[in-house]
């Protein structure tokens, strides 16, 4: 979870984590530095969260990389302080998993969220249309470890859509996504 001065949203997204009530989870909370009462908020969850560091980092790019560093999980999830999950992310992960066990990425359905107007609407992931635009969402990615291996991490050139570039890089590496039928990940719009 890389955050920086978003205290109420942290609160939020790792509570939706936590709330999955899943013994194999591992949190690792990545913050650049923040001054808003960030700091505190993790403190309240140093019981569950396995990693956590604050300092200035190079941005959203290094903060993903050294999250997804400081945990060993065979699936990793990215998900930023602004974006929660469902009441059952897990448990729709799992399903999927057993379902079709060789996925390298499972991709999940997202909703996003506008928190000014409390409207929200739903977006399902297409591989065919990543050529022409960002059909993957990576709050609803999980990630076999292995896939950081293949493709490398995300790109510090981008401060933007590095995860678009991550996915398409992904695509040219020929790992096996696997769609998963659910909502995965709430995303609020807005944010960097």
């Amino acid at each position: 979870v890389p955050v920086l001065n978003n205290k109420n949203g942290l609160r939020q997204c790792l509570d939706s984590v936590i709330s999955q009530q899943y013994e194999h989870l591992e949190i690792a909370v990545i913050d650049g530095g923040s001054s808003d009462g960030t700091l505190e908020v993790i403190s309240d969850f140093e019981h569950v969260i396995a990693y956590t560091e604050s300092n200035q980092d190079r941005g959203i790019s290094d903060a993903f990389n050294r999250g997804i560093k400081a945990t060993t999980g065979e699936l990793v999830a990215v998900l930023n302080s602004d974006d929660f999950w469902t009441g059952c992310t897990i448990k729709i992960l799992l399903e999927a998993i057993e379902r079709n066990p060789v996925g390298d990425i499972y991709s999940g359905q997202i909703r996003f969220v506008d928190s000014s107007t409390g409207r929200s609407y739903l977006r399902s992931p297409d591989l065919r249309r990543m050529e022409r635009r960002m059909n993957l969402f990576h709050p609803a990615l999980f990630v076999r470890r292995s896939c950081y291996d293949q493709v490398g991490m995300y790109s510090e050139d981008y401060q933007f859509a590095m995860d678009a570039d991550w996915c398409h890089r992904a695509m040219k590496s020929n790992v096996r996504f696997a769609f998963v039928d659910g909502v995965l990940a709430n995303m609020v719009l807005g944010g960097k």
